[in-house]
């Protein structure tokens, strides 16, 4: 079991990556949803707002029907007609309305595909978030989605799609090739969150190891962190891993150092050679790079005995 102040660490380091992902495509939606529907909202009268020729009136529909949820499944037929409305700010609320409403599946689908490939990028990144967050109900679309994500040029928008892909399918070796592509990017946020998304692949993401070493040399700390973390998760203990995490036990932030001794410790008996650099992280003034060294070197020595 790991000890708490790991799990702490981590749980931080993802959660930070998460909040960072979500501000990429929710942007208004958290403001929709904190806030409670009018006393006076009908759901008659709200659909039949949609109707008004100013595009302001109707996004203000659409955000208050969201805000009813479920209650306003009445207005879902109205709702889905808006997917081609002539205001992108419209075409944007249709997706997250759809998922407050509970849409049933079978209308959801055909919706999403034509807002996932809507001009606008707004649009096509809130139908990717839809999509990933209806699940196994979208499953159908994955095949779509992987083709238009392999076109997609914004990288934060094929970020959304490639997250969504997995959350429906786990296994989905096109998504993970496409996490290690914006890995090599370099653009700060999204490296530092589809490197984190790819250690959660875990040996899935092994043949794409050689894109997280190169994440390691990024300027940006939080990409090499995320890095540092992400090849424990992996657990392909070569020569060139062990070697790579021995210089990051070097490197001037502090959480990378911190994550690369961990991830040693979690590569067993590959990292038994790296035992004198956690010895000397031991010796470290920082506390918890020295219960991180001290637990990764129990972790090591626990596995080469095993071994033996």
């Amino acid at each position: 079991m790991r000890s708490k102040w790991i799990l702490l660490t981590r749980t931080g380091l993802f959660l930070a990556l998460t909040i960072l992902l979500l501000s990429l495509f929710v942007a208004g939606i958290l403001h929709i949803r904190r806030e409670q529907p009018d006393a006076d909202d009908s759901v008659e009268e709200l659909a039949s707002l949609l109707r008004s020729p100013t595009p302001q009136v109707r996004s203000d529909a659409i955000r208050r029907l969201t805000r009813l949820g479920s209650r306003a499944g009445l207005a879902t037929s109205s709702v889905i007609e808006h997917a081609r409305d002539p205001d992108p700010e419209v075409r944007f609320l249709v997706p997250s309305a759809l998922v407050s409403l509970k849409t049933d599946s079978s209308a959801v689908t055909p919706v999403l595909l034509e807002l996932l490939r809507d001009t606008d990028e707004r649009v096509r990144e809130n139908a990717a978030w839809a999509m990933g967050t209806f699940g196994s109900e979208t499953k159908s679309l994955v095949k779509d989605l992987e083709i238009l994500a392999k076109g997609e040029t914004k990288p934060h928008v094929r970020l959304v799609m490639l997250y969504s892909i997995l959350h429906i399918d786990p296994t989905n070796k096109s998504a993970v090739a496409g996490l290690a592509e914006l890995v090599r990017l370099g653009d700060p946020v999204v490296s530092s969150l589809a490197v984190a998304y790819l250690g959660n692949c875990e040996a899935l993401a092994a043949p794409h190891v050689p894109s997280v070493l190169e994440a390691l040399q990024h300027a940006d700390s939080s990409v090499r962190r995320g890095a540092a973390d992400a090849l424990g998760q992996i657990r392909v203990g070569s020569e060139d891993v062990i070697r790579a995490l021995e210089d990051s036990t070097k490197d001037e932030d502090r959480l990378v150092r911190v994550f690369a001794i961990q991830s040693l410790g979690e590569l067993g008996t590959a990292a038994h050679k790296a035992r004198g650099t956690i010895q000397a992280a031991i010796n470290s003034e920082d506390s918890l790079t020295r219960r991180t060294a001290e637990r990764a070197l129990r972790q090591i020595n626990k596995a080469f005995q095993g071994s033996e």
